[in-house]
């Protein structure tokens, strides 16, 4: 999940300069962790461009059932476990954002969990979590406790929550959980 900084057609342009940048970068991920995966990213955009990205990257193996979860500034990842718990991912080091040429040399790093039968990750733009009072990470975290692990609640209720008055971003969020066997 990824989110380029502005709006219009040169942000339009960085999108789809960025998808090539970034299958490229996943075509030779293998045995590279997701923060190692966004660092080749960021290196490959040049870090001359004055529109930042920001990212979540999530990494599964589907034999051992685990997630690598890295992020790149605002991008924001969550686990819903089945129980109710909600647990921001890769908070502690988040790292900056891409496009920059900073994330592969300052501290950042990746978080891996294991995902159960009906464990959901979420990643969110800013648009998204947003909506529940700007810049209030907290405010989505509790609507995810709320909410619990149920992925189509989730989807509706950020589509249905009403943009502030101030505005909001553009809104962008996947949500995903373990394939049921």
């Amino acid at each position: 999940a990824m989110d380029v900084e502005g709006h219009g057609l040169t942000a339009a342009k960085r999108s789809v300069s960025l998808h090539r940048v970034l299958n490229k970068a996943l075509s030779q991920a293998d045995h590279k962790s997701a923060s190692e995966v966004l660092a080749a990213v960021d290196k490959s955009m040049g870090g001359n461009d004055d529109l930042s990205v920001t990212a979540a990257l999530a990494i599964y193996n589907p034999v051992n059932h685990q997630v690598q979860i890295a992020t790149a500034s605002s991008e924001l990842a969550f686990v819903v476990r089945a129980s109710g718990q909600v647990q921001q991912l890769d908070a502690k080091v988040g790292g900056f954002a891409l496009g920059n040429s900073l994330y592969p040399i300052l501290p950042h790093g990746y978080q891996s969990i294991s995902l159960g039968p009906k464990d959901l990750v979420v990643m969110a733009s800013d648009g998204a979590f947003d909506r529940f009072g700007y810049g209030n990470v907290s405010a989505f975290r509790n609507f995810l406790k709320q909410v619990g692990p149920r992925a189509q609640s989730i989807k509706q209720a950020i589509l249905h929550k009403p943009i502030p008055t101030t505005g909001a971003d553009d809104t962008s969020f996947i949500i995903f959980g373990r394939p049921q066997s």
